[in-house]
């Protein structure tokens, strides 16, 4: 009978690389027990040096086998394996490369709004590589705001984290490109946000009181806004019931043609709305009661909503004229008639 001198014939190897591990496959046309090393491109490996340094695997009979070799870079290096049969026949060295790892990475566009929706597309990643045919994977290893974008198929889209023109106008973010091979290239990227209007937030006034002897056009107090817009402008008006208690001229709230007829017990009301430079507007309501005291009060309020309005709080107490010659407030508490 023959005596078998032959060992496994391995072909069709690769590997692919993640982290400080290569996956290693290959076919063999026989059962036996398969070596594999990664080692430089171009390298002579005799079988045995393979086998005395290599990892190894059983493979239980023909067809496919795998196995790991730990090694932290493969670039510019190959997988190398033999196969040896039950009686110690090593057979032929089957080699083949790892590829080149990716050498760029483009970002379609870098600029998105301040406050976009999850999901927002920034723009679509593409990556440069030698090798033809290859495929990538895209993952995010680092960016200058919490959660500011995540990765979909090629898109960077925006994330769950807060992206504030007026806190961070400008974001950075790391993408990795991970060809098929495992192979790894990073690239920053600086994503501008664009300045979106945003509504104002609250009213300020500087003075809670005014005298019950003062005539028309008197001034009350200023209006100010708070906007996370920092450098917007404002235009405020106000409307009163009765009419024309109060005016306002610019930020300037002015008495009111009216202010000198209002008596004990009569309920005032006064809509103060700002609105800023791109149209949003907040409006604040209060009402109050004209009653005979001679401390000021602070008003309670209600609060205004509109399609364009904040709740927020506002708070004033104005003296007011009455029949009596003490001075009286106004209140939106207590009636004194």
């Amino acid at each position: 009978m023959p005596t078998d001198t032959t060992g496994p014939t391995v072909s069709s190897v690769g590997g692919t690389h993640n982290g400080s591990t290569a996956d290693i496959s290959g076919s063999t046309d026989e059962a036996g027990t398969m070596y594999c090393v990664v080692d430089n491109t171009g390298a002579t490996l005799t079988p045995s040096t393979i086998k005395s340094s290599g990892q190894s695997t059983a493979a239980s009979s023909a067809g496919s086998f795998t196995l790991s070799v730990t090694v932290a870079d493969v670039t510019g290096k190959s997988v190398f394996c033999v196969g040896e049969d039950g009686v110690g026949n090593l057979g032929s060295t089957a080699t083949a490369p790892f590829g080149t790892p990716p050498s760029d990475i483009s970002l379609s566009a870098t600029t998105v709004a301040e406050n976009a929706a999850q999901g927002t597309e920034v723009g679509t990643l593409s990556t440069t590589d030698v090798d033809d045919g290859d495929t990538f994977t895209y993952s995010i290893t680092a960016q200058g705001v919490s959660a500011a974008f995540q990765i979909n198929g090629d898109k960077v889209e925006v994330g769950t984290g807060v992206l504030d023109f007026e806190a961070t106008p400008t974001v950075s973010v790391t993408v990795r490109s991970t060809d098929s091979g495992g192979l790894t290239f990073d690239k920053a990227f600086t994503v501008t946000l664009m300045n979106v209007n945003e509504a104002p937030t609250n009213i300020v006034f500087t003075a809670t009181t005014v005298d019950s002897q003062a005539k028309a056009g008197a001034l009350v107090g200023s209006l100010s806004t708070v906007d996370e817009d920092t450098d917007d402008s404002f235009t405020y008006t106000i409307v009163t019931s009765p009419t024309n208690v109060f005016d306002v001229a610019g930020s300037q709230v002015l008495v009111g043609a009216t202010f000198a007829d209002l008596s004990p017990g009569e309920v005032v009301t006064m809509n103060v709305t700002t609105t800023d430079g791109g149209g949003l507007a907040l409006t604040r309501s209060m009402s109050t009661v004209v009653i005979r005291s001679r401390n000021s009060i602070l008003a309670a309020l209600g609060i205004v909503t509109g399609v364009l309005a904040v709740a927020a709080a506002f708070a004033a107490a104005f003296y007011v004229k009455s029949t009596s010659s003490a001075a009286t407030t106004a209140s939106s508490t207590s009636t004194v008639v």
